[in-house]
Parts: C-alpha cells; structure tokens; sequence
C-alpha cells in the first residue's frame, strides 16, 4: 500500500511539473505574458495539452497577470495536495 501511494504522490508531482513548463513555454510564446488558462486539460497549451493521470483528483491553476505569477494546485487520490507558488513545488497535507 505504500509503495502504490508513492508511485500515485510521484505520478501527480510529474503532472504539476508538466503543467508548470506547460505554462512557461506558453508565457514565452506570448511576449512573457501569462496565458489565460484554468487547467491544463482543456487549456490554449498548444502541443503541449495534458492528460491528467488517475492519480490526481483535481487541478486548478490560478493565474495573477497583475503581479504576473501563478499558482498551479494539485490533488493526489491519496488526498495529498501538491502546490507550485510560482517558484518551487510544496507539499501539503
């Protein structure tokens, strides 16, 4: 059972990574402009559009073009929260 909540933690740590470049090689392509997307599914990424993995429940990014950073939020069917704030990803309980 352990071993299954690691590789379910590990799988929606590599999906928030993966919408974090997602997200920045879709700033670089608009003139260091945040995109405005809500989630990395159904989002304007382009090439790099996702497929969320079973393991994550949920996704929610919010974007803050004022102060031009973002927050992308991830839950882990083994109700592990795992957040990027802009600069490094947290783990939350």
């Amino acid at each position: 059972m352990s071993a299954r909540r690691h590789s379910n933690n590990g799988a929606a740590i590599a999906y928030l990574r993966h919408c974090i470049t997602s997200i920045e090689s879709a700033r670089d392509a608009v003139n260091q402009k945040l995109p405005n997307v809500t989630s990395c599914e159904d989002s304007l990424l382009g090439e790099a559009r996702l497929s969320r993995p079973s393991s994550v429940i949920s996704t929610v990014i919010e974007i803050n073009p004022g102060n031009d950073d973002y927050t992308v939020t991830v839950n882990s069917v083994t109700e592990k929260t795992f957040y990027h704030n802009g600069r490094t990803v947290v783990t939350g309980d």
